[in-house]
C-alpha cells in the first residue's frame, strides 16, 4: 500500500515527466512529440520526456531519388486513404499506476489555404494535474502532394501561464518563420519553453510533430514497416529509426488489436533515446491507428493507449472546412 509520502512523490515526478512531455508537442499522447528542451518548474530540479503522443514518430524511408518520387508522386494517393475527415484518436496517459491525462488526435477538416487543399489535423493534450493544469493543443495543416506540413500552430497552458504561437514552414526561402499569437516577443538573449523554435533552415517537404504521426500510418499503409525519418522539420531529431521487432495482439479500453510492435530511437527526444526503450504499437488492419506507446521514464514507465477509435466518414470528406479549435481557456 502506497503511504501519502510515496504517492506524493510518484505525483511529483510524473508532474516533471508530464510537463516536458507536453513542451515536446504531443504526446502529448504521443504522441504531440518534440523537443529536447529542460523544463524549470518554480525553482525545482529539470526533468526530460518526450511527447508522446505528438511525438511519436514517423516514417520517411531515405532511399536516395526514390524516397524523394515516393515523397511526392505516391503521396497524394496513400496520404488520402489514410487522412479521413472526422476520425478521432482518444488515448489516457499513465505514468506508473498513476493516471495523469489525456490526448486526442483528430483529422479535423479540409480547407484551403493560398490555393492548396489542406487538412487540418488537431491534437489535444489535459493533464489535471492538483493546483497544476496543464493544457497543450496544436493545430497542423498538411497538403498531399507532396505529403508534407505547410503550418503548425501551438497553444499552450501550463498552471497560470499561457501562450500561442504560430511556425509557418512553406516560406518561399526555406527557412522556418515563427510568429506568436498572443503578443508576446520572444527574447534570444533568454530563450523560454514557451518560445517559439528557432528560424532555421528546412528539409525539403518538412513534417511537423503531427504530420510525423499520419506519416508513419502512410508508411504501414505501403507495407513497410522498418524504417527511417529525416523530413522532420527540426534537424537535430533526424534521423529517427524505426525498426519493426514483432507482431503481437494488443488488448486496450478501445478492443484488442493485431498490431506492429515498433522499436523507436529518435535523436535528441528523451522519449525515444535508446535506453528508454520505446515500443510504438500500431494495428495491422487499415487505417492503422495508433494504438499504444511505451517507454522508461524514470522512476517509471510512461504509458498511452488507446480509449476509443472512431474511423472518419469516407462519404463525408468534401473538403467542406470547419470551424477552427479556439485556444485553450
Amino acid at each position: 500500500m502506497l503511504t501519502p509520502v510515496l504517492l506524493l512523490v510518484l505525483i511529483y515526478y510524473a508532474e516533471r515527466k508530464l510537463r516536458d512531455y507536453a513542451e515536446q508537442g504531443i504526446a502529448k499522447a504521443f504522441v504531440r512529440a518534440m523537443s529536447n528542451r529542460a523544463v524549470r518548474y518554480r525553482g525545482r530540479a529539470r526533468s526530460f520526456i518526450a511527447t508522446a503522443c505528438v511525438g511519436l514518430l514517423a516514417a520517411v524511408p531515405v532511399a536516395g531519388q526514390a524516397a524523394a518520387d515516393a515523397a511526392t508522386a505516391g503521396d497524394a494517393a496513400t496520404a488520402g486513404e489514410i487522412l479521413v475527415v472526422g476520425e478521432t484518436m482518444e488515448f489516457g496517459v499513465q505514468f506508473g499506476p498513476i493516471q495523469l491525462g489525456s490526448n486526442q488526435l483528430t483529422v479535423a477538416a479540409r480547407e484551403t489555404i493560398n490555393g492548396e487543399d489542406v487538412y487540418r489535423l488537431e491534437e489535444d493534450f489535459q493533464a489535471p494535474i492538483p493546483f497544476f493544469r496543464i493544457h497543450d493543443r496544436q493545430t497542423s495543416w498538411v497538403m498531399l502532394a507532396p505529403f508534407r506540413s505547410i503550418r503548425f500552430d501551438r497553444f499552450i497552458r501550463e498552471g497560470r501561464k499561457r501562450t500561442s504561437w504560430r511556425v509557418h514552414l512553406d516560406g518561399p526561402d526555406g527557412r522556418l518563420r515563427a510568429e506568436h499569437l498572443d503578443g508576446q516577443v520572444a527574447d534570444p538573449a533568454a530563450p523560454d519553453d514557451s518560445d517559439p523554435p528557432p528560424e532555421v533552415m528546412l528539409p525539403e517537404a518538412p513534417l511537423d510533430d503531427l504530420a510525423v504521426l499520419w506519416e508513419m500510418r502512410r508508411r504501414i499503409s505501403v507495407g513497410e514497416t522498418s524504417f527511417t525519418i529525416d523530413r522532420y522539420y527540426l534537424a537535430e531529431h533526424s534521423p529517427a529509426v524505426f525498426e519493426l521487432e514483432r507482431r503481437d495482439r494488443t488488448r486496450v479500453p478501445a478492443g484488442r488489436f493485431d498490431v506492429y510492435v515498433l522499436k523507436a530511437v529518435v535523436p535528441g527526444m528523451s522519449m525515444f533515446k535508446p535506453e528508454s526503450d520505446a515500443r510504438i504499437h500500431v494495428a495491422v488492419d487499415p487505417p492503422h491507428p495508433i494504438v499504444m506507446v511505451t517507454t522508461e521514464a524514470q522512476p517509471g514507465r510512461l504509458t498511452l493507449y488507446l480509449r476509443e477509435f472512431r474511423p472518419g466518414d469516407t462519404s463525408e470528406d468534401t473538403g467542406v472546412t470547419g470551424p477552427a479549435a479556439p485556444p485553450p481557456r
